[in-house]
């Protein structure tokens, strides 16, 4: 959005919010757990950003040994950021697996081909800058392909994906099964 610049009274240039009124990051972090998406500026730039992207389902709360950690998978698959980026890359796994099973590799030759394609999203370097964290969204990614009981060339492909979460205070990883159809 554009931003309107200024001369204060001081004789100093201001710059007006690119938004119509500022939100604290307080009240940003109340209206995105209600499920609204506020937009909201990104102070000391002249953009207008949504921070939170909460959805209205809430998480599940889980007990047990593991439960934090389930806990905190599940909220991640509340947030649309997350959501729509984990339905992508596992619509395009579908996509690009079925046309290489059964065409001309085995399973394990495909298995490896897509941990090939998903490792050019992952950078395992934990002090990275933001920017390298940008171009490279997974800290970790696996991809195992799994023949489906009963169903003669058709394939389980289970994707675990271990997100960089900026700016949130969830540390967890996601897991998709996508099938995979035998050929076109």
């Amino acid at each position: 959005l554009p931003s309107h610049t200024f001369k204060a009274d001081d004789g100093g240039i201001s710059q007006k919010c690119p938004t119509e009124i500022a939100i604290t990051e307080r009240r940003e972090k109340e209206l995105s757990d209600l499920g609204f998406f506020p937009l909201s500026h990104y102070k000391y730039t002249d953009y207008a950003v949504f921070f939170g992207g909460q959805t209205v389902k809430k998480p599940k709360l889980y007990e047990g040994k593991d439960g934090d950690m389930a806990t905190a998978n599940e909220a991640i698959m509340c947030r649309l950021p997350y959501n729509i980026a984990a339905g992508r890359i596992s619509h395009y796994l579908k996509m690009i697996a079925r046309d290489k099973v059964g065409s001309f590799m085995e399973v394990e030759d495909c298995q490896e081909w897509l941990n090939g394609w998903i490792s050019n999203y992952v950078l395992a370097d934990t002090k990275a800058k933001q920017d390298m964290k940008a171009k490279f969204p997974l800290a970790e990614a696996n991809i195992a392909v799994e023949p489906i009981p009963g169903k003669p060339g058709a394939y389980h492909a289970v994707a675990h994906l271990r997100p960089w979460l900026q700016m949130e205070e969830l540390r967890a990883s996601i897991r998709m099964v996508s099938e995979i159809p035998s050929g076109k």
